[in-house]
């Protein structure tokens, strides 16, 4: 009965690979061991050890298993010869051991070679020689063509290698499966992001090519071969050349199992920024004037609609209208200025033109109509008003120009009063003498810039007289510029806490708002005397938010007590300064006037 014959009994193992192709496999045992041959014995004599099987017949009932066709060996000095008994080889991977049994599954050992790449071989697969441990099996005799062999010691038998077999392909892991990237703007690059192949053997994979489709690009670090559990990257860019979702792929062509390895790539292309100018009211329509007079300012607002910082070229204007004030930093998306006009007809009747803003949007001329009526000049005014116009320099937010003055001529014969005088709106203010002229007298007006908000700001200085109907206008234009000077509001500056019975402890709250441009920082909040206080407020107080300090008097005498609430910080009035006040009293105040103010202190 041959060795196939006897494993008959062994086919209700679950056979291991029966899908795989049928192969011859030569595993090897090396080293030296001592025992008998015959009766023949040997010392720590080199042997090896030759079993051929088929990958076909591996099976697994818990331990890896493989039927053996022959199993020849060599004693160096001593002799060589075919095992006749029944052998089978054995992986068991949880213990991470390869060796000879009798039998095919479960039979006494031969000899076992312990070492970690046995963990995961699969007897069907070749391997190079591994050394490991090996330990002595003293389980009697084999029979063999040159007598019964016995291993007394074979901890030298250390060598294992496998030739032959079936090589399987090896796995190529891809990481991340998929790549999404941020929108981005047609035609320009993305960042890399990178995608890692490692091979998982159980062979050495070799990387053919790798090429990828669509809007994108790539650097491939991967070499031409990649070692079992070694890593390379791709690093892979997105350009699109058109807008909307875009979709492409990468792929990696090896001779791995999963061999094409395919990535899908997706990302949008978004438009070319582009500001686009708006401006409203796309009419502006003036009173009518007088001949040789100028009309108040009207402004108009130029917006940016785009998505794009927008640049302004010169403006330019037609006709009897001039530009006061206008817009010359580039315009945020999603900011706005204004512009500010008047209007002196030159002759009488209807007066039409236009202001022209040419700028790098979408729309590279946004022009404005602009109409009005030019009346009759009226005989000349009893008075001369010069400049006619006032152009303040930039100024902080909030901070007051230098003044700039108005000179008010009574060119008449006979005298003039000046009825009102006044500037607006609220970031002009005129200070002046000017109440009857004599004939040929003159006044001065003195206007002051100090801006509410940031960005153009224009008004008009307005004169009355008691003789004419028609008032005087002086055209006024400045430029706000942010304040940088913190500014600390408090709700009240003195605090008076009335009767309070001693060891009492009555509560008020002061409210801090920051009222500036940037943020307050607070140093420190204390209260002298008998008064104690608890902040609500942290380090930094916000442009626009309010916080509270929570004050306690506590009494500790009979009588009139006093105290300050100061706080330090940046803010430009720094310290700010609250006085306190209260009044000790012994009893409760509704006994007061029975037994007397003393008690209180008065």
């Amino acid at each position: 009965m041959n060795a196939m014959t006897r494993i008959l009994p062994w086919l209700g193992c679950l056979l291991f690979g029966a899908s795989a192709v049928a192969s011859p496999i030569t595993y090897t045992f090396s080293g030296t061991a001592t025992g008998t041959l015959g009766t023949t014995p040997f010392t720590n004599a080199p042997i090896t050890v030759n079993a051929v099987g088929d990958t076909a017949t591996v099976t697994n009932g818990g331990v890896l298993c493989n039927s053996l066709s022959s199993v020849t060996f060599t004693i160096g000095g001593v002799g060589s010869g075919t095992i006749t008994d029944l052998i089978g080889i054995f992986d068991n991977q949880g213990n991470s051991a390869v060796g000879l049994q009798r039998g095919v599954c479960g039979g006494a050992d031969v000899m076992d070679i312990f070492a970690p790449a046995f963990a995961s071989y699969n007897l069907t697969s070749p391997m190079g020689t591994v050394t490991g441990t090996a330990i002595a099996n003293s389980q009697g005799p084999v029979n063999t063509t040159a007598g019964a062999l016995t291993l007394t010691d074979s901890t030298g038998l250390t060598a294992f290698s496998a030739t032959g077999g079936v090589i399987s392909p090896p796995v190529i892991d891809v990481t991340p499966s998929s790549l999404t990237f941020p929108d981005r703007t047609i035609n320009t690059t993305s960042p890399v992001q990178t995608i890692t192949v490692t091979n998982r053997g159980p062979g050495t994979a070799a990387i053919r090519s790798v090429t990828i489709a669509g809007d994108y690009g790539f650097t491939s670090r991967c070499p031409a071969t990649l070692a079992v559990n070694a890593t390379c990257t791709i690093d892979v860019t997105f350009t699109p050349i058109a807008t909307g979702a875009r979709r492409g792929t990468l792929t990696i062509t090896s001779n791995a199992s999963s061999n094409p390895n395919t990535v899908p790539l997706s990302g949008n292309g978004t438009p070319v920024p582009v500001g686009t100018l708006q401006a409203a009211p796309t009419l502006v329509t003036f009173d009518p004037q007088h001949v040789g007079d100028t009309s108040p300012p009207q402004t108009l607002t130029l917006t940016n609609t785009g998505s794009a910082t927008l640049r302004l070229g010169p403006a330019s204007v037609d006709g009897d209208f001039r530009i006061v004030t206008g817009c010359v930093a580039p315009i945020e998306p999603a900011a706005s200025c204004q512009v500010a006009l008047v209007f002196a007809p030159t002759a009488v009747g209807d007066r039409v033109g236009a202001v022209t803003f040419p700028n790098d949007g979408s729309t590279p001329v946004v022009t404005v109509r602009l109409a009005g009526t030019g009346l009759a000049a009226v005989p000349p005014r009893a008075l001369s008003v010069l400049p006619g116009a006032l152009a303040f320099a930039d100024q902080r937010v909030g901070t007051p120009s230098n003044g700039k003055t108005v000179t008010i001529t009574n060119n008449s014969a006979a005298s003039v009063a000046i009825t009102d005088l006044n500037a607006s709106p609220a970031d002009f203010t005129v200070s002046d003498t000017c109440t009857t002229l004599a004939p040929r007298a003159a006044c001065s007006a003195v206007v002051t810039f100090q801006p509410t908000a940031v960005g153009p700001r224009a008004g008009s200085l307005t004169i009355r007289t008691a003789s004419e109907s028609t008032p005087y206008f002086v055209s006024l234009a400045g430029q706000g510029l942010f304040n940088g000077i913190p500014q600390l509001h408090l709700s009240a500056t003195r605090i008076g806490f009335g009767n309070a019975l001693l060891g009492s402890a009555p509560a008020n709250s002061v409210v801090l708002t920051n009222i500036g441009l940037v943020p307050v920082i607070i140093g420190s909040i204390t209260a002298s005397g008998s008064f104690f206080v608890s902040s609500h407020c942290g380090t930094t107080l916000d442009p626009g938010n309010s916080c509270s300090v929570d004050i306690a008097f506590v009494p500790f005498a009979v009588g009139v007590s006093a105290g300050v609430l100061e706080i330090r910080d940046n803010a430009a009035n720094n310290p700010q300064l609250v006085d306190l006040a209260g009044n000790g009293c012994a009893i409760p105040s509704f006994f007061r006037n029975r037994i007397g103010a003393a008690l209180c202190g008065n």
